[in-house]
């Protein structure tokens, strides 16, 4: 039977992004619900959730952003949950890429390619790495998903606690789940698909969590490279060749370069000198202008974001 799915979208005081967002979500073909988790707005939030016939209002007052992604993963009714922030979109057909996605009984997570704006100007991308070993070398380096446009298998997900906070800090709680859930050796499904656009404003959801969620960002990825094998460089060449029968190929090969590069320098912080050295050799071997431009883009995109959210 084709899995059906819920899609899940977290919202505080968002009375002027709240109706594209469920719009956006109500295209979609397999979906069993929407459902609007309200963390107490005190605008028309949920006035305007509540207008439309397939959307339910799920209550979650003051809790905070793990307590509300929780409410919304334990309220969905379908086997996939899918998240978008109020202030985001999902675009055409993305409910039925990540279906299909999870007709492997064994993807637990799908994350989708996702393109960034600023409200009315495109100014970034997320091109999702294809399979479950690019993604869970990626997540040693970086963070391969986006909340929005990342979609959860429900029972294996509440297994494994949720999302949860690090003490005082909550931000931070998605990428803390997606390790996880990678090191429990669930596997991961990447559609290259754009799936989702993504609003990045100053005070919004998506910046207000990157501003804080470095720190605990950086601690569990240190902690996900230390249970995870140690890299080889036979295995990291053949997968970024792989990416040629991939779309777009060469700019998804720029991408792995750089990951890989990004990689090698937190092996070396990891006092891991040898494994950093073995993930440069994988890069070079790849290409060295390949991983030059990637490395100029990836710096790029990212003074992009920041100029943004420092607007």
């Amino acid at each position: 039977m084709t899995p059906t799915a819920t899609i899940v979208i977290p919202a505080h005081d968002e009375e002027q992004w709240i109706a594209p967002a469920i719009e956006s979500a109500l295209a979609g073909q397999t979906i069993a619900d929407v459902l609007v988790v309200d963390d107490g707005s005190t605008d028309r939030t949920a006035e305007i959730a509540r207008s439309y016939e397939r959307v339910t209002v799920v209550p979650c007052v003051g809790q905070g952003i793990v307590d509300v992604n929780n409410t919304g993963l334990t309220a969905a009714t379908a086997e996939i949950v899918i998240h978008l922030d109020a202030d985001d979109r999902l675009l055409p057909g993305a409910v039925e890429a990540f279906v299909d996605a999870f007709t492997d009984p064994e993807v637990v997570i799908a994350g989708g390619s996702t393109v960034v704006d600023d409200g009315t100007t495109a100014i970034d991308s997320k091109i999702l790495f294809p399979s479950h070993r690019h993604l869970a070398v990626a997540a040693a380096a970086i963070n391969p998903f986006s909340h929005t446009g990342t979609a959860l298998r429900r029972a294996p997900v509440l297994s494994l606690g949720g999302y949860r906070s690090d003490g005082d800090v909550p931000w931070g709680e998605d990428y803390d789940l997606w390790l996880r859930i990678l090191a429990s050796g669930a596997k991961a499904a990447g559609v290259t698909q754009v799936v989702a656009s993504k609003t990045l404003r100053p005070g919004g959801i998506t910046a207000v969590h990157h501003e804080q969620q470095h720190g605990r960002m950086r601690s569990a990825r240190a902690q996900y490279r230390a249970d995870i094998e140690r890299p080889r460089f036979a295995e990291l060449v053949a997968l970024g060749q792989e990416l040629r029968a991939n779309t777009p190929a060469e700019e998804l090969r720029r991408r792995w370069s750089a990951v890989l590069a990004m990689l090698a320098m937190q092996l070396l912080g990891d006092g891991r000198p040898t494994d950093a050295a073995v993930v440069s050799a994988a890069a070079i071997r790849l290409g060295p202008v390949r991983l030059a431009s990637g490395v100029i883009d990836h710096r790029r995109r990212m003074r992009r974001r920041r100029q943004v959210r420092t607007s």
